[in-house]
């Protein structure tokens, strides 16, 4: 039997009161991709409530720390949270980091060890333009083209999706890949059987166009049974 699990890693740009100095004057860059993904949770609880499998979100700013990064990536720390204590960012590795993804490890394998195989939907948004480059598609959906679950899954959530709306491109591995740094690729290798990972990318210049309700349903997963 398939178990789903729907994630979030960047819901929001929240930056907790005992950092809120070292970030006074960042705002605009808070409120920015660079400090999160619009739209992203609202989507994923809306595929949670139409599906009923269970959501695990953060609304952590990434720029105080990455949820979606290894503890060795450069980019674990921001530019300003790179320069606190080595203390302080232990504790906010202790205190942010390890509760939300030592979570979902737990729900996966307790669903690896009652034999159950886990297709993990995390989901994500991008912006339209980074470092001058316009990215020409509106969805991206990430994966390990060697992991066949992942493959077919994601094939048949392209053409789900392009089923509902025919105008939009849906690209498989774009705008990055889904073998990159990453909380999927970290599940991967915890869990080399029974695991799925795939991220949805959704290009946040379709939030100017479509209500949030309405991109979210067109981007619903092709959903089994519990």
């Amino acid at each position: 039997m398939i178990k789903y699990i729907i994630s979030c890693e960047h819901g929001g740009h929240k930056i907790p009161a005992d950092f809120q100095a070292a970030y006074s004057g960042y705002g605009e860059v808070l409120k920015s991709h660079r400090g999160w993904d619009k739209g992203a949770l609202e989507c994923a609880k809306f595929i949670a409530e139409r599906s009923h499998y269970p959501l695990y979100y953060s609304k952590t700013c990434r720029l105080l720390i990455e949820l979606n990064r290894s503890l060795a990536h450069p980019q674990l720390f921001s530019e300003i949270s790179a320069k606190f204590s080595a203390g302080v960012k232990q504790a906010l590795i202790d205190d942010y980091y390890l509760p939300y993804r030592d979570e979902l490890e737990n729900k996966i394998a307790g669903y690896i060890d009652k034999g159950h195989q886990v297709i993990h939907l995390s989901i994500h948004s991008f912006t339209p333009i980074l470092n001058g480059e316009i990215r020409k598609t509106e969805i991206g959906l990430l994966f390990d083209p060697v992991n066949q679950m992942e493959t077919k899954f994601a094939e048949k959530w392209k053409k789900s999706i392009e089923k509902e709306i025919d105008i939009w491109r849906v690209k498989f591995n774009y705008p990055y890949l889904g073998t990159d740094d990453g909380l999927t690729s970290y599940f991967r290798d915890v869990f080399p059987v029974g695991y799925a990972g795939i991220e949805l990318e959704i290009n946040t210049k379709l939030m100017d166009t479509y209500p949030i309700h309405q991109i979210s349903n067109w981007v619903l997963p092709p959903m089994g049974h519990k």
